[in-house]
């Protein structure tokens, strides 16, 4: 199941609220992921719109019961819980480590809403990936056709987009000596 708790700071104090009960059913939830900027006029997390995945078994969508990338909206008033459930995925292929892009912010200085997700899954190619090794791909929040972005014969885990400032991951704390620039993938293999 998934649960929510808040971390809350007043300058003095660090507080984590009671957990919240985001799902109810009998399947299994995990590895969300809060949306940037979805209707808020600042640069912060936004509480109200979250991916993640589930095995919840459906006839027609998931039948298998592999782990697929669900997207919802979490009300924001009265008890939280899960509306707008729209499931992104719909293959024979396990799907982890959803994540939203932070697009940073647009002219005027108002933030970008997320505008896409990247995840992992071991989709079967019988010439390009036999082994189902989980590579990394990249689907837009309008819908549409997942984008693969590796196919190599290595398993890829926790993806993520680079901050929209840009970074340098330096060799001397571990990094891999690359400049990422907003946008691009980062993950650890």
């Amino acid at each position: 199941q998934l649960w929510e708790a808040m971390l809350t700071w007043n300058g003095t104090t660090l507080t984590l609220t009671s957990p919240i009960q985001l799902t109810f059913d009998a399947s299994d939830h995990r590895e969300p992921s809060y949306a940037y900027h979805w209707g808020r006029a600042d640069s912060t997390l936004d509480n109200t719109r979250i991916a993640y995945v589930s095995n919840a078994w459906d006839p027609l969508n998931n039948p298998s019961q592999k782990y697929q990338i669900f997207q919802a909206d979490l009300s924001s008033t009265g008890l939280r819980k899960i509306t707008n459930k729209i499931q992104f995925t719909k293959d024979d292929y396990d799907h982890r480590s959803p994540k939203f892009d932070d697009p940073g912010v647009g002219s005027g200085g108002v933030p970008t809403p997320s505008t896409k997700l990247v995840y992992v899954a071991n989709a079967y190619d019988a010439v390009k990936n036999p082994e189902r090794f989980y590579q990394i791909f990249t689907i837009p929040l309008a819908g549409g056709t997942p984008t693969q972005q590796t196919f190599d014969r290595a398993d890829h885990r926790s993806p993520s987009f680079a901050p929209s400032i840009g970074f340098y991951n330096d060799p001397a704390s571990g990094g891999d000596g690359r400049y990422y620039t907003p946008g691009d993938i980062t993950t650890y293999a």
